[in-house]
């Protein structure tokens, strides 16, 4: 049985999700949760796994972290 789960944005924060779904090409916000739910747990995994999450610039070699307390939490868990 599938569960409903309301959330409540402000009218700017739907603009910026309505954007994200364009420039995704998704066609509803169900699937926009689902694929954000989805790298949620996957980054998870990781960070349990004790690793980062990281997005890489090839042509400099740079890189950054992502920055979640929670994904922090469960790392620092992990390796204590």
């Amino acid at each position: 049985m599938d569960t409903r789960v309301v959330l409540h944005f402000t009218p700017q924060k739907m603009d910026e999700l309505d954007g994200m779904m364009g420039d995704l090409c998704l066609v509803t916000r169900k699937q926009l949760f689902t694929d954000a739910l989805l790298l949620l747990i996957w980054a998870a995994g990781e960070a349990r796994n004790g690793r980062q999450i990281v997005s890489i610039n090839k042509s400099t070699g740079t890189y950054k972290s992502v920055k979640l307390k929670a994904l922090d939490t469960i790392r620092e868990r992990a390796i204590s």
